[in-house]
């Protein structure tokens, strides 16, 4: 079996989804343009897809859109001239005999990427054989938007992959942080929509004499965000840490080592891979309410009301935790990240390939939504 993938994305969802497949079973391919050139390579597309169809692929897994983000297309016109020509290459490999794949990590881009992403959104569907989600509340979204065939594959969980996890007080002593007192960090890329200056307000307006120490851990592109945060991280004082650079696999699985849960203080989200790195570590989250949150695991999971409120109630709360309190929660990341892992992931995504590639094989897909239905856990009070 053939998979032509779009785009090759330095996320690592993609390396552990495909490297859990057997090589001699799923042969991947990265539809990866031949010049220097984005936009070269975006109008390399047609001849990329025409080429690999003629070497018998079939099937065509879209992942992400931001290759189509080019520098000159910033106005609407321009982005609308991208845009049309995203719907001819999507219309193009269908009509080549591709069947389509999307996952929806993101119901729409962070960033926009068209002048009518929602429009773009609906082409892609309506093009796809079938769409994967990663919760139930996002594929109930999506069949909202007119997905006819809607499966939930839960994203794996791994953490950072290191020959030996550092221990708490090791981790904690490298990092400069009191052997005593709570952590709680985020990582991740640091982009608006994280909400990491919620976090940073709510770390400054907590009282002196709450013990928690909150870390901050990430490459932030963004010039005027990372200013921002820097000053707000200064106003909260010696309780944050901030490093906004990227860091390798064993300078994570230090910061995660040393801390007793991460925060991921989203505005909104569909999907965090972060969130599933944290559990594959053993480390419990702390993320609002949120429906696109839902699956996440009751025992390892502190919620909150969304806002400024409700985040530092839940941060005081986190430094109330006791020792036995914490310990349980760890141990619910533990098992969540032992029952979702990347191998069924893999096997769950394989069999789609297979019963889209053959339909007399399919089975009911997984992904109905009844009224009212909804998943729900205590909030950490």
């Amino acid at each position: 079996m053939k998979v032509l993938v779009l785009p090759r994305d330095e996320n690592p969802y993609q390396g552990s989804l495909y490297g859990a497949m057997e090589e001699r079973d799923v042969e991947v391919r990265y539809l990866d343009g031949p010049t220097s050139s984005q936009t070269g390579n975006l109008l390399a597309l047609p001849f990329l897809l025409m080429w690999h169809r003629a070497c018998g692929v079939r099937l065509l897994h879209v992942h992400w859109v931001h290759p189509f983000l080019v520098s000159w297309a910033r106005g609407p016109r321009a982005r609308g001239v991208v845009q049309h020509g995203f719907e001819l290459i999507i219309a193009f490999a269908d009509a080549l005999g591709y069947r389509i794949v999307w996952t929806a990590h993101n119901l729409l881009p962070h960033e926009p990427v068209f002048r009518d992403d929602a429009a773009a959104r609906r082409v892609l569907i309506a093009r796809s054989d079938a769409v994967i989600a990663h919760s139930r509340h996002t594929a109930c979204e999506l069949e909202g938007w007119g997905a006819s065939r809607v499966i939930v594959v839960p994203q794996g969980v791994d953490g950072p992959v290191v020959a030996a996890r550092p221990v708490r007080c090791e981790a904690r002593r490298d990092l400069g942080i009191d052997p005593e007192r709570p952590v709680v960090v985020f990582f991740g890329n640091v982009l608006a929509y994280k909400g990491v200056d919620l976090l940073l307000d709510a770390a400054a307006a907590l009282p002196s004499n709450v013990e928690l120490d909150v870390l901050v851990v990430g490459r932030c592109r963004d010039r005027g965000l990372r200013a921002d945060l820097a000053a707000r991280a200064i106003l909260a004082g010696e309780r944050v840490q901030t490093h906004f650079a990227f860091v390798s696999e064993l300078e994570l699985a230090r910061y995660l080592a040393a801390a007793d849960l991460a925060v991921f203080p989203f505005r909104a989200v569909t999907n965090s891979s972060s969130v599933a790195t944290a559990l594959g570590a053993g480390v419990p989250v702390i993320v609002p309410l949120l429906p696109e949150l839902d699956d996440l695991p009751d025992d390892a999971t502190v919620r909150y009301q969304p806002g400024s409120e409700g985040l530092i109630e839940a941060l005081g709360a986190a430094s109330r935790l006791d020792p036995q309190a914490r310990a349980g929660l760890r141990i619910g990341a533990e098992r969540y990240a032992e029952e979702h892992t990347w191998a069924a992931a893999a096997a769950a995504t394989r069999s789609l390939y297979a019963e889209i590639l053959d339909p007399s094989t399919a089975a009911k897909p997984n992904a109905r939504c009844s009224a009212g239905e909804s998943a729900t856990s205590p909030v950490l009070r």
